[in-house]
């Protein structure tokens, strides 16, 4: 493109293309800082997508501290230098700000945002570093806002990132879209600059054709590639010279000195989105005389943001609506003569000599490969277009959700998936629709609900126990296996295996005990291409009436026996899953490692009748009347599945992997069952009660203990708990504690009195309640030293949170456990001697 000259002068150009908005001054920011509220929970902060805590940065403003709020700018939002020039503030966080509800200005959010950022983009300041290299890559498509947000938090990950572009300059619609008065291509790159020195690769002037070859490379991707071309009118003429699309022609604008840039005296832009706002006000800087947008709907209907539509008002930009081009009319020397529209009163004809067409742009043609966990989206081909803001958001949360898929990645048994997060069989994994939904929602597994010989349920099936407000603290079930035909559920193992490849299927599978019925049921399982077997031993109620379920789990050569069957046709691998409704659970696992097991899963449920009605004496639940036992699960199960997992997993002759199940429902739960060894987890009861999204906190929440933590992989946390886990008889009798209160937090309810002397050892004393002044009570209670034994109960029914603690009183003497001590090879210290002979009316005389 070459400018005609004499539009205007250099001076002129310059002066119309600088900033919109000129940056505060010292004095002038610090003033404007003093005007914010520091709301709490301020609305600001929730207006904004990447959600920057505004007050936050604004008071460290106030204090001097540029370089601290800059942080807080950019640590939320890897684009805050951008973001503070070309933000729609007027709709998110300064439209938000609570001023305006008292009919003043709101706080200058912006350019309070600018006058930090600029200040370490001047001064070339570092505030991030790269994290410790986790040996994980990972390709980025598209080097736009998106892209790059997505970038930089993975570096600070320390994982390994490559970034390809197509253009020759990063950044995007920031270097190549936005209006050169808003944000400077120079400002872009140079914010682009900060986030490659984090050490992030980058490609320009690549075309990615293929995501499958990336993933043959790297551990996931990130497509941020924006979205396609301008869209066309579909109308006579728009292919004559002088006709050019919005993007083309502002891209050549930033990218080349303004008077190379070709503008018309007369400027048509059909359109009246920001783009073409953009477009009509640049046209009039460069010097256009008449420069109108031709929109085909009313005023009202216009798409762009109302301030952008009155600054191209205040430019002297035109504007003719409800005029709906027609076709555009050449002037017979290859150029542009007038566009055609048709109005409400017929057809009208707009003189021009150029048009610049901003009607959207199409989706582009890019091939993403379906329900691929690896794979992940952000930016304007993810939400058809939005703002920077809205771009950086969406990396940022790629970033965390590709970084928790790494970090939790997941081999079990030879069995790969996205995380350890496994639906366990039961109503949730039952159909088609529920595991898809699943694994939509993040779940990195599902253990579909055993499938055997079609049963006849019935209607009433569960019951559960409650803990004040706390529903289904215990849930007992009377429901059997699946009733649906077989081939049914193997015609939706193979579907949901073929939708969603780089997820676990297990089919769960129980059949009578014949050698020739495991072997066509194994048969039939592996041709739907599941990626493992579940062996359901477990189940104790229904099906163990007939000879399978717990009846197999519950003795040891059955289980052996079964399971060698299985393995003489299985070529996937074969979990077993144990029953705790027997005596000592390691005999049933080295009964099924015996019979050639890959895996374990423990525990299923436990024997149970949940409660009786005593209006009816009617058993729960009711079934006409009556009830039988059933299975127990949720989270009052799970202290006995922690003991039960390391059971088996401290076991030396269980040496295969644990997939842990039990009264799952927080990440808690999950760190704790894999401390004690488990490989994956499996939950039911937690869906059956919240749904499929308790799985992003279950994912999020390990994850992110896992860093604060300093665990790179699971294999990290995995077992670390075991080695403390020991025989009574091997704990050190000369390891003393003793109960400390907190006065000062102490309600003074005495609780911790009453549980002591009506239920442990009557080691609290009660004093005689007192006014110390001031509306306070003394205290009301106090800890016999002598007596104390450290058991913990007095701790355990204060309701005020680190009131009463457990304090450790040193001694000389060395640990003796009471192995030691009885065979006479070790002393036990004073303290310890004490309480081994005394009596309760010793202690209490």
């Amino acid at each position: 493109m070459s400018a005609p000259e004499g539009l205007l002068t250099d001076e002129q150009l310059a002066r119309n293309f600088a900033d919109i908005a000129p940056p505060l001054t010292i004095d002038a920011a610090l003033l404007e800082a003093t005007k914010c509220l520091y709301c709490h929970d301020a609305p600001c902060t929730i207006a904004c997508p990447t959600h920057i805590d505004v007050p936050a940065f604004i008071k460290k403003i106030a204090s001097g501290n540029l370089r601290g709020s800059a942080r807080v700018i950019l640590d939320a939002n890897p684009f805050g230098h951008s973001c503070a020039r070309a933000c729609p503030v007027e709709v998110l966080c300064e439209g938000a700000c609570v001023l305006n509800d008292r009919d003043e200005q709101p706080i200058k959010i912006a350019l309070l945002q600018r006058h930090a950022t600029d200040y370490v983009l001047e001064k070339k300041l570092k505030l991030f570093e790269p994290g410790k290299p986790t040996g994980k890559r990972v390709a980025i498509v598209g080097a736009g806002p998106a892209g790059l947000a997505c970038a930089r938090d993975l570096r600070r990950h320390g994982h390994a990132v490559t970034v390809f572009e197509s253009k020759p300059q990063p950044g995007g619609l920031n270097t190549y879209g936005i209006a050169e008065y808003k944000l400077k291509s120079d400002v872009a790159l140079a914010e682009v600059q900060d986030i490659l020195d984090l050490g992030v690769e980058l490609k320009t002037g690549v075309t990615v054709e293929s995501i499958d070859q990336l993933l043959a490379q790297y551990d996931a991707v990130f497509v941020g590639v924006g979205l396609g071309s301008t869209k066309q009118l579909g109308i006579p003429g728009e292919d004559l010279p002088g006709v050019i699309d919005a993007l083309t022609f502002i891209e050549h604008l930033k990218t080349h000195p303004y008077r190379e840039t070709t503008v018309g005296r007369h400027v048509v832009v059909i359109g009246a989105g920001n783009t073409a706002i953009d477009a009509v006000t640049q046209a009039k800087r460069l010097g256009a005389a008449a420069a109108t947008i031709v929109y085909r709907r009313g005023e009202a209907d216009m798409p762009c943001y109302h301030y952008e539509y009155e600054l191209a008002k205040r430019d002297g930009c035109g504007f003719r609506f409800n005029a709906a081009p027609q076709r555009i009319i050449g002037n017979g020397s290859g150029g542009v003569a007038a566009v055609e529209v048709r109005t409400s009163s017929g057809t009208d004809t707009i003189p021009c000599d150029m048009v610049i067409v901003a009607i959207g742009q199409g989706e582009r043609d890019f091939v993403v490969p379906r329900n691929d966990p690896r794979v992940f989206l952000g930016g304007d081909c993810a939400n058809g277009g939005a703002e920077i803001v809205n771009a950086a958001a969406d990396g940022v949360a790629a970033a965390k959700k590709i970084h928790e898929r790494l970090d939790l990645r997941t081999n079990f048994a030879g069995i790969e998936s996205p995380n350890p997060f496994w639906l366990a069989s039961g109503p949730p994994t039952n159909t088609y629709g529920q595991v898809a939904k699943a694994f939509d929602q993040g779940w990195g597994g599902a253990v579909w609900k055993t499938i055997g010989e079609p049963i006849i349920n019935v209607f009433s099936r569960y019951g559960s126990v409650d803990l004040g407000q706390n529903r289904m603290m215990g849930f007992n079930n009377i429901e059997l296996i699946s009733d649906r035909p077989i081939a049914d559920n193997l015609k939706e193992i193979a579907e949901v295996k073929r939708n969603y490849p780089k997820h676990a299927v297990i089919a769960s599978l129980m059949v009578e005990s014949k050698r020739e019925a495991w072997h066509a049921i194994v048969r039939q399982t592996e041709d739907t291409g599941a990626d493992g077997i579940e062996l359901n031993f477990g189940c104790p109620h229904g099906m163990s009436e007939r000879g399978m379920g717990s009846a197999v789990g519950q003795v040891p050569d059955y289980t052996c026996q079964i399971v060698e069957w299985v393995k003489e046709v299985a070529t996937i691998p074969v979990i077993v899953k144990l029953t705790p409704n027997v005596t000592d659970i390691s005999y049933i696992a080295r009964a099924a490692v015996k019979g050639g097991a890959d895996a374990l899963s423990l525990i299923n449920t436990i024997n149970s009748i949940v409660g009786v009605d005593l209006s009816t004496f009617e058993p729960q639940p009711s079934v006409a009347g009556k009830s039988s036992h059933g299975g127990y699960c949720g989270p009052a199960v799970k202290p006995i599945a922690l003991h039960l997992v390391s059971a088996v997993a401290g076991d030396p002759s269980v040496k295969i992997p644990i997939s842990g199940i039990g009264g799952i429902a927080s990440w808690r739960d999950a760190a704790e069952f894999i401390a004690l060894g488990a490989g994956t987890l499996q939950v039911c009861t937690a869906v059956m009660h919240y749904g499929f999204r308790i799985g992003e906190d279950l994912i999020d929440g390990l994850s992110n203990w896992m860093d604060e933590r300093g665990h790179r992989t699971l294999a990290d946390v995995r077992g670390r708990a075991l080695p403390r886990v020991t025989k009574w008889e091997e704990l050190d009798l000369n390891y003393h504690l003793l109960a400390h209160i907190d006065q000062d937090k102490c309600i003074k309810c005495e609780l911790c009195w009453t549980a002591c002397e009506d239920g442990a050892h009557q080691a609290i004393r009660r004093l005689e309640r007192r006014d110390t002044g001031n509306g306070k009570r003394g205290p009301v209670v106090e800890i016999i030293e002598e007596a104390c034994v450290g058991c913990n109960l007095c701790a355990a029914v204060c309701p005020v949170q680190d009131c009463i603690t457990m304090q450790r009183v040193p001694n000389d003497y060395p640990a003796v456990s009471w192995k030691q001590y009885a065979a006479g090879k070790g002393k036990l210290a004073p303290r310890s001697e004490q309480f081994h002979t005394a009596t309760w009316g010793s202690r209490h005389v």
